[in-house]
């Protein structure tokens, strides 16, 4: 099937971790999906365990809903898509990203009513 996605682990840094006594070289996920022949380019944080798309045409920084355990009532902001469809929001959660460099990130992210979690401009900026 040609949406299989498949994942390659490329290396991030040329300088090197030490993680229970071995050396290892901190890694990042990209997702290549051949069907579209596309490449979306995703991180992961180690504390949340989070897989986040690095969408740099996305203006805020999301995680999902599903992956908070916020309340149900839903923020007066609401996202759009490219396409003007409305995304619901329920706030704001700070979270400390530990993306496998030398020092960890804090950052306030938007929670919104999507499937995956994005790093947008706010955070790369």
């Amino acid at each position: 099937d040609g949406s299989v996605l498949k994942q390659r682990r490329i290396q991030a840094l040329p300088y090197l971790e030490e993680h229970d006594n071995r050396i290892t070289p901190p890694q990042v996920v990209t997702t290549e999906e051949r069907q579209l022949n596309s490449r979306l380019f995703h991180v992961r944080d180690r504390n949340s365990v989070l897989n986040f798309l690095v969408d740099t045409g996305a203006a805020l920084s999301i995680i999902p809903k599903n992956k908070t355990k916020l309340g149900r009532e839903t923020s007066s902001v609401t996202l759009h898509t490219a396409n003007m469809t409305k995304i619901a929001t329920f706030g704001q959660k700070t979270l400390t990203l530990d993306l496998g460099f030398r020092r960890q990130f804090p950052w306030v992210f938007t929670v919104a009513d999507l499937d995956l979690a994005i790093l947008g401009m706010d955070f790369l900026g």
